[in-house]
């Protein structure tokens, strides 16, 4: 059951997210969704595999209300996050994010299926998002857009000291282990790396990114890729932005 946090989500009241009620609460609320949040200790999120009738947690942010506030999740964990919307686009703990900030979380052990721009962390981010020093791991899996953090990162976002060791499976174009897609330009991606496997039949399949435009710095890539088309690469799939003090493990 949905239970409303203490505070009044302001910048100088938060609202305090301490357990599953408050973030059932959350994504109950969208008209709450341009407050501030600081998650208060760790949340077990592993009953949400039965929520909805299977279909799992329902996204913060979608294509009508875009999440716009802030959340700091106290540098504690969601753990076991399940999401089985095979379907939808804009899929992950935050589906679509517009001007937000999301920092200082750990969202560990998920079980997320979307479509295209789905992600552990956030499925699209865009106009000026900032994440930072948040992480993801488990198992995602989607279509085109696919990032092991963020499906993709749009109009002058910023992912920073951010990582993922999550396994992606994709069925389309735009795959990371990080981030699926960078279409546009400014967006920067700092202090970064990402562990887990990337695998899709498509093209723009990349260890960190799979199709960038983006501002790339002091990032590594160590998990496998395949991909069987064109633009497969063990950092990223295709870039025409830049990359700088970055690297990948041949190896793996």
């Amino acid at each position: 059951t949905a239970e409303q946090p203490s505070g009044s989500g302001t910048e100088n009241d938060s609202y305090l997210i301490a357990n599953l009620e408050n973030l059932y609460w959350m994504t109950e609320n969208s008209g709450e969704w341009d407050k501030y949040y600081i998650q208060t200790s760790d949340i077990d999120a592993s009953s949400t595999s039965a929520w909805d009738d299977g279909l799992g947690f329902t996204p913060m942010g979608n294509i009508s209300i875009k999440f716009t506030g802030s959340y700091d999740g106290g540098v504690y964990t969601i753990n076991g996050l399940n999401i089985n919307r095979p379907s939808t686009n804009y899929t992950g703990l935050f589906g679509y994010t517009n001007g937000s900030t999301i920092k200082n979380l750990g969202v560990i052990n998920v079980n997320i299926t979307g479509a295209d721009r789905t992600g552990g962390l956030a499925g699209w981010i865009k106009i000026n998002t900032t994440i930072n020093n948040c992480y993801t791991t488990g198992n995602i899996t989607g279509t085109r857009l696919l990032g092991g953090l963020v499906g993709m990162v749009d109009d002058s976002s910023t992912v920073n000291n951010c990582y993922s060791t999550s396994s992606v499976n994709g069925s389309g174009n735009d795959v990371g282990g990080l981030v699926g897609g960078i279409p546009t330009s400014p967006s920067f991606i700092s202090n970064c790396y990402s562990t887990g496997s990337v695998s899709s039949p498509g093209i723009r399949i990349g260890g960190l990114v799979g199709g960038s435009d983006a501002i790339i710095t002091n990032c590594y890539s160590t998990g496998s890729v395949i991909g069987e088309e064109n633009y497969v690469g063990g950092l990223l799939g295709f870039s025409i932005g830049s990359v700088n003090n970055s690297f990948w493990d041949k190896q793996t």
